[in-house]
């Protein structure tokens, strides 16, 4: 449903870029210490490690989330645009077990197996990014639409990891989290799309990263279910086999 939007307060141009900063770094930051305190690293295929040193309490980042629809009008306003359309964030899709390609091997060998192709699938992941929140707010207020268009290749790259879950063969028993990783990545790649189109629709960018700063969370807990089934299943994994999944 589109709109038309004016008359934003320029009192909230006062909202720092500070506070964006400081949620997305949060989130990234808290998951990686809850990770690390309650996991055995040498037996998990998927590593979660941060990106930054920095570490925000749990007040912080409620204060962040309080403060995002603010943050939000002051970058509109900072857009200098008078007159802009309100596009909402797309309601996405899920994909549904009968996109699954299932297997009904369940030995030890074939869980092994099917964990190190997950762990090839996720490499993009490897690579420490720039947080996608703070990329798409730096595009808009420096009309950067080389950060605009490194945000849509992220979106394919995420894209090209579904494909590849898509045609990989699941055990049965692990159908059911295979499943839940596809949807959140098709998720994810949906927010990574929208937030390209910063310079475009500025509203629509900046409303879906309040949607990615709570999807990536989910993402995190998949991965760490993944891990657990793993585990769950006496499957253990050497470090040098693991991929690395850069919390941001």
């Amino acid at each position: 449903m589109n709109k038309t939007f004016s008359n934003v307060n320029p009192a909230a141009k006062k909202i720092s870029f500070i506070l964006i900063f400081a949620l997305v770094i949060a989130i990234g930051v808290l998951w990686y210490l809850g990770y690390q305190k309650g996991s055995e690293a040498n037996n998990n295929i998927l590593q979660i490690a941060s990106s930054t040193k920095s570490v925000l309490d749990l007040k912080a980042l409620e204060a962040g989330q309080k403060n995002i629809e603010e943050i939000i009008s002051a970058k509109l306003v900072a857009s200098d645009t008078s007159s802009l359309l309100l596009t909402e964030p797309a309601k996405v899709k899920p994909y549904t077990y009968a996109d699954l390609i299932v297997s009904n091997l369940n030995s030890s060998s074939s869980l092994r197996a099917y964990g190190l192709k997950i762990a090839t699938a996720l490499k993009p992941f490897n690579t420490i990014r720039e947080n996608p929140v703070v990329t798409t707010v730096t595009a808009l207020e420096t009309k950067d639409s080389f950060r605009a268009r490194l945000l849509s290749s992220q979106a394919a790259s995420f894209k090209q990891i579904i494909s590849t879950l898509l045609k990989t063969a699941v055990p049965k028993n692990a159908a059911e989290i295979h499943l839940q990783l596809i949807n959140d990545l098709n998720q994810l790649a949906t927010r990574y799309t929208e937030m390209s189109l910063i310079l475009d629709n500025p509203y629509l960018a900046l409303k879906s990263t309040q949607l990615y700063n709570a999807q990536i969370l989910n993402f995190y807990q998949t991965v760490d279910r993944i891990n657990a089934f793993f585990k769950n299943n006496g499957i253990v994994f050497q470090t040098s086999e693991s991929n690395v999944i850069y919390a941001n």
